[in-house]
């Protein structure tokens, strides 16, 4: 098979996926797919990605963010150079997030464990309760 060919099948492929996600509709939905179809690694994983996103969006260094995930500084390299030059996927969620109110999560989701004061906690980040590694100064 031709290059091109793969590449529009997979295309395909991913479409039909985006539009499972989004037929499932409620969150609590999306959770049981997601368990299902991903491994506790592969969730981990892209959490810590969001995670370390955010965090470079806040100005935390490479190191700082390696430091709090546990994640190596490839992994951090790979997310800097998706939000410089991937879809916007990334910034789409962020701009979203302020809108979630902390007192709400756990009366709409009570699956959440409470608080968010674990320091890889991204709404405990965004609300101030939670306190990732030391915020270091960004060498450019």
């Amino acid at each position: 098979m031709e290059h091109r060919e793969r590449t529009k099948q997979n295309l395909t492929s991913y479409e039909e996926l985006y539009l499972l996600i989004t037929l499932l509709g409620k969150k609590e939905d999306l959770r049981k797919f997601l368990e299902d179809v991903l491994t506790q690694r592969e969730l981990e994983n892209i959490h810590k990605r969001i995670l370390a996103a955010f965090l470079l969006g806040k100005g935390y260094t490479f190191e700082a963010i390696r430091d709090t995930l546990g994640i190596g500084t490839q992994k951090v390299v790979n997310v800097k150079h998706i939000l410089d030059r991937g879809n916007g996927g990334y910034r789409l969620v962020f701009e979203r997030l302020p809108s979630i109110k902390v007192e709400t999560l756990y009366k709409d989701y009570p699956w959440l464990s409470p608080p968010f004061s674990h320091p890889l906690s991204l709404f405990g980040m965004l609300h101030g309760l939670a306190k990732p590694a030391q915020k270091e100064t960004i060498t450019k």
